[in-house]
């Protein structure tokens, strides 16, 4: 008897939790506050950005690259931060430099900063350094 005992507490411990988790999920969803970005309607200040890592040396020269960017700005982002990747062999090299293939060129980040102005965009650079080890 005891152990039916203990299930049925078990059972009903369960019960309790669901229900209340169903209760709480239906607050938030059926209220008329923004469910999914509940900072942004509480805080007028809140800032929208995106972040474009490009994997090219001059994939930012190229035109069909910017429809790709247009498409991300159209999400209403305030700002771009830009992360352009340098490579050092290892952990422990000091010697950092641009990849030849992968990394974007200086006249593409140009490029791109000044196109993100023109579409009065604020731009973050933020440099990123990778070991090619990957340690």
């Amino acid at each position: 008897m005891p152990n039916n005992k203990r299930v049925l507490i078990f059972l009903f411990s369960i019960i309790i939790i669901v229900s209340l988790s169903f209760a709480i999920i239906r607050i938030f969803v059926d209220s008329e506050s923004d469910f999914y970005n509940p900072i942004i309607s509480q805080n007028p200040n809140f800032q929208r950005g995106i972040t474009y890592v490009p994997f090219a040396t001059d994939l930012l020269l190229n035109e069909n690259e910017y429809d790709n960017i247009d498409r991300m700005l159209a999400t209403n982002s305030e700002w771009v931060a830009l992360i352009p990747i340098w490579y050092q062999e290892n952990g422990t090299s000091t010697i950092i430099a641009p990849h030849a293939e992968e990394s974007p060129s200086d006249a593409s980040i140009r490029y791109a900063i000044q196109y993100l102005h023109l579409k009065n965009k604020n731009v973050m650079l933020k440099p990123y350094v990778d070991a090619r080890d990957e340690t």
